[in-house]
């Protein structure tokens, strides 16, 4: 909203409200141990990951890697409070006492754009984290930004943390890279990957000088001798880059291995991957301290695999994690290759699933993310249905392909009714307006309608579109004793080119279906319209609310509490008003989500 750089009686404002809940969800598990803090009290060190919109749902990309100080090895199941509609979970186990990285990943939506302040509990310590959430269009701009330095050089104070070969990289592991900003916004940064690790990082960047933290991931080789390795970064046409010195691996620990007490962790079945939520935990005595590599044999297309480093002789556990797609259903064994000792153990793998039976119903469906004609679709842009699952299977469900758009989604049902499926929207919407769009599965079909939200206007008899970042808000803060409504739109992802308008009436008073002009002001209602060209000249309604011929004209012709259309046509002038160049508007209709 930028009624103040258009308009003298229209004055957009934002508002930041920071929630604090105190409230938390833990389950302890066998782990024990202390979260690492910073001198104030809060989680340190800590990288947050992804970027978090208004609306939004979280995907892998959205984590929060924090530090535990265990005392004991086993597993964990940390969580945090939920907060704004979303929170953070890691589950997993502890191989070695110490300092130990936890990833909590993230699940949910935020519902309102603001500073989150979540708790994050492990064993009897507590510590905060923060969590910037910006609105789902507006602030959705990409940042323009340029390296410091050149070559294999990057300016801003380069990496930090420990990097030995062959032991995995944690939250500690970063690279400050500075940073220029042109155009403020989102970003998302990788550096090129080389010895097994990436450096990443995302985040929102205001203007001017500033750095951005990049946090390495993945596993160096093991290496006998020290390993120097470049990395370099492209942002637009420049680059930069920084070298790691990762130091040799640790002489080879001698150690013996037997089965722990559980069963391997995870769900195995017939052509399903394996993924991180398959290890299996076995116990090791090390005599001398070193490294350590444990494997098994490959049986029905997995193997089980654990390396680090022993750093005392204490008895501990180690994590041997699955990789391989499994063939075939039925017991398998595996067996332990590595120090002194084995340990033979079984996993049973079941048949995969075949075709589910079920039925689709659409009745309370829901859609998130944002949908506009011309604006491609995004993985926020989700549509939920229930179905009614008769057989246990897999199961396919696709839309009929309707303005451009499709939604689909596949997985693994099983007998029951109203499980939730989540389709994803793909494509570009060719059009504004309502579409319906017809799902079927193995019985009963139905469809779900989605209104592509749609601002456009002739311009000196030029047609065009503001659909992307396209809003529709009400302000009751700006002009006081006023309700505003504002909409909103840019002609295209990146570039100046904008239109608004609005309309407002005395605060109470419900702004209704009708013809509103810039002549009613001294009446009670207030119309506003801006149009910023490509070389970013303003022209808007002559900020004198006395008559002018002819007047700028908005006309809502439906409103409800979640959506408003109408039309708009009139004069405007440069200079925000007060010029004397003029565009003519004619054509101009909208119908945006509220």
């Amino acid at each position: 909203m930028k009624f103040l750089k258009y308009f003298s009686f229209f004055l957009a404002a934002a508002f930041l409200f920071i929630s604090c809940q105190k409230e938390y969800s833990y389950e302890d598990g066998a782990t024990r141990g202390s979260l690492v803090k910073d001198a104030i009290g809060d989680c340190g060190p800590v990288q947050v990951n992804g970027i978090y919109k208004k609306d939004s749902v979280l995907g892998a990309g959205n984590f929060v890697d924090v530090q535990i100080n265990t005392t004991t090895t086993g597993t964990y199941d940390i969580k945090t409070d939920t907060v704004n509609g979303y929170s953070f979970r890691a589950i997993g186990s502890v191989a070695i006492p110490g300092i130990n990285m936890v990833r909590l990943v993230g699940s949910g939506k935020p519902i309102n754009a603001q500073t989150d302040i979540f708790s994050v509990k492990f064993d009897t310590s507590v510590c905060k984290i923060n969590i910037d959430v910006m609105l789902s269009t507006g602030g959705g701009t990409t940042a323009v930004f340029t390296l410091g330095g050149s070559g294999s050089t990057c300016t801003g104070g380069g990496p930090s943390g420990t990097y030995t070969s062959g032991i995995a990289m944690t939250a500690a592991n970063t690279a400050n890279v500075g940073v220029t900003v042109q155009t403020p916004g989102s970003y998302n940064v990788s550096t090129t990957t080389a010895n097994g690790v990436t450096f990443t990082g995302t985040g929102i960047l205001a203007a001017g000088a500033t750095s951005i933290t990049l946090t390495a991931m993945g596993t160096p080789a093991v290496s006998a001798t020290p390993v120097t390795t470049p990395y370099s970064i492209t942002v637009g046409t420049g680059t930069c880059g920084f070298s790691i010195t990762y130091a040799a691996t640790p002489a080879p620990a001698t150690y013996t291995v037997t089965c722990g007490t559980g069963s391997p962790a995870g769900v195995y079945q017939a052509g399903t991957a394996m993924t991180s939520s398959n290890f299996y935990v076995v116990s090791v005595t090390p005599q001398t301290t070193g490294s350590y590599t444990i494997t098994t044999n490959s049986a029905n297309g997995v193997t089980f695999t654990g390396t680090g480093v022993f750093s005392t002789t204490t008895a501990q556990s180690v994590t041997l994690f699955a990789t391989g797609t499994p063939l075939a259903a039925g017991p398998f064994n595996y067996t332990t290759t590595g120090g002194t000792g084995s340990c033979v153990f079984p996993v049973t793998y079941t048949a995969g699933a075949g075709p589910a039976a079920y039925t689709i119903n659409c009745t309370g469906a829901t859609l998130q993310g944002n949908y506009a004609a011309g604006v491609p679709l995004d993985p926020s842009n989700t549509m939920t249905i229930s179905v009614n699952a008769t057989t246990a299977g897999t199961y396919t469900i696709t839309s009929t392909t309707v303005n451009g758009v499709t939604f689909s989604a596949t997985g693994t049902l099983v007998v029951g009714n109203n499980a939730n499926i989540v389709l994803m929207g793909t494509g570009t919407p060719a059009a504004g307006g309502s579409f319906a769009y017809p799902l079927s599965g193995s019985g009963a079909s139905c469809s779900v309608n989605v209104v592509y939200d749609f601002l456009i206007a002739t311009i000196d008899g030029v047609a065009k579109t503001f659909n992307h970042n396209l809003t529709a808000s009400v302000d009751n803060t700006s002009v006081p004793g006023f309700d505003i409504l504002t909409i909103d739109g840019f002609a295209a992802a990146a570039g100046n080119e904008e239109f608004l308008t609005g309309v407002g009436k005395a605060t109470g008073v419900p702004l209704t279906v009708g013809t509103y002009t810039i002549n009613q002001f001294v009446t009670g209602v207030i119309v506003g319209a801006n149009y910023t060209d490509a070389a970013s000249t303003n022209f808007a309604i002559a900020s004198n609310p006395a008559p002018q011929t002819p007047v700028f004209t908005i006309t809502i012709t439906a409103i409800t509490a979640t959506r408003v259309e109408g039309t708009f046509s009139g004069p405007l002038k440069d200079a925000n008003g007060s010029g004397a160049v003029l565009k003519t508007v004619t054509l101009g209709s909208f119908s945006v989500k509220r």
